[in-house]
């Protein structure tokens, strides 16, 4: 087994993982929420939203073998999602990637559960 196929291989492994680039996992589905077979490149298009272990994107473009995709965070003005061109980055998600991808359901679920428990102080 060469060096090339082995990096191909944990790599794969990494994207079935639901590991992200920086190889962390931050918020998005848990892993009862997340089905055992990700996303191919025929359902992805243009507009599309789905999800990864680091939340919810939507997909801005579709090539032969990427996709790309802004992250969409609640604390952005919905403005910054119109384009493009984009007030927020843009991300490519290539063939590995694409495997730890879900359809994300029509309605976003947020949990703000402990929105209630800030306290404003005042300045001074």
């Amino acid at each position: 087994m060469g060096s090339a196929e082995t990096l191909d291989k944990g790599a794969k492994g990494a994207a079935q993982a639901g590991a992200t680039m920086s190889g962390t996992r931050q918020g998005g589905i848990g892993p009862d929420e997340a089905p055992e077979v990700g996303m191919t490149l025929a359902q992805f298009s243009i507009g599309c939203e789905f999800l990864t272990a680091t939340g919810r994107w939507r997909c801005t473009d579709v090539g032969t073998r990427t996709v790309v995709a802004i992250r969409l965070d609640l604390d952005h003005d919905p403005t910054w999602y119109e384009g493009p061109p984009y007030a927020v980055p843009e991300h490519v998600f290539d063939e590995y990637d694409i495997e730890s991808c879900v359809p994300a359901p029509d309605a976003p679920h947020y949990d703000d559960s402990g929105r209630e428990r800030l306290v404003s102080l005042p300045r001074g």
